[in-house]
Order: structure tokens, then sequence, then C-alpha cells
């Protein structure tokens, strides 16, 4: 049984997917896999240079726990041709490995025929996504640390005044 294999969430498929993008300003592209375990998300890619594809770099491992992870999106891109899948995380020294990174999130591409399987694994990662800040909440308020939300003081009421209509003949006083 594989190292991965062994440390995933009972009851969860390991979910795999092919993704590229490019890195060093189209002089360098990254290819590699999306892993999801259940429990992380791991990303094993090589870069190689655009032109001739000959120079690589040695296959590369980052993982990802999913109390990192920002947010996840997918779209299908342009024409509906290019699907794409944007993952934004909250280290930005994860993301510093990894190159082709901006603004601290990724955006990788996927292939044209793999669009059915990169929704079902953007549902899984949101999905898991909300039960890991759930479960960090849980443990905040199990332990006393959740801050109350406390509301400013109410401002003084304004002083009414009667107001006159515009048909209304002026009272004498």
């Amino acid at each position: 049984m594989s190292e991965i294999a062994s440390r995933a969430a009972p009851g969860v498929a390991r979910m795999s997917l092919s993704v590229f993008a490019d890195a060093f300003e189209g002089l360098g592209e990254v290819r590699g896999m999306l892993h999801y375990d259940g429990r992380e998300l791991k990303l094993e890619f090589q870069t190689a240079d655009a032109i001739f594809g000959v120079l690589r770099s040695s296959p590369k491992t980052l993982v990802v726990p999913m109390d990192k992870v920002g947010s996840v999106e997918c779209g299908l891109g342009w024409f509906w041709l290019m699907p794409w899948i944007g993952i934004e995380l909250n280290d930005f020294g994860l993301l510093a490995q990894v190159p082709g990174m901006g603004d601290g999130r990724w955006r990788l591409r996927v292939r044209f025929k793999d669009r059915q399987a990169l929704k079902r694994f953007t549902d899984a990662l949101r999905f898991a996504r909300s039960q890991a800040v759930h479960a960090a909440l849980e443990a905040e308020v199990a332990a006393g640390k959740a801050q109350t939300a406390t509301l400013p003081p109410m401002p003084p009421p304004l002083p009414v005044t009667p107001t006159r209509r515009e048909n209304e003949p002026p009272t004498a006083a």
C-alpha cells in the first residue's frame, strides 16, 4: 500500500488531475499532477523550457494542508476550450516553491477532455476546505478562544422637528 493511500481519509477516494501552466513569462512550462486524498492537496510537478522542452528540472512535490487553502475556483476559459483551476493559499512560503504562481494564487490549466474531472475535483476541494474551516472554528469554540462579536454603541437619536407640508399654511405661534 502506498504512503498516500494509507493516509487517505476513510470513505474518500483519491482524486488526481493532470495540470500545466506557463512559467518564467512564457519561457518555461510547469507540468504535473494534483492529487487530493481527503486530507491534503499534493502537487507533483516538473518545470521545462517552453521552446524546445529539452531542459527539465527534477520532479518536485509540494504538500498543502487543507487549512492553508484560501479558496478554490474553476472555469472553462476562452470559448470553453481552456479549462482552468485556481487555488489561492494563505501561506506565501508554499506558493513561492512553485514557478508560475502570481498574486498569491495558482492558475493551472487542464486538458479539455478532463473538464468534468476538473469540476468534481474542485467541488471536492471546496467541500474539504469548508470542513477544515468548520473543524478549526469548532476547536476554537471548544477551547474558549472564540471571539464574540461586539457591536458599536447606538448613536444618539436625532431630534424630531415637525415638518410642514407644502400646501399647508404656516401656523402662528
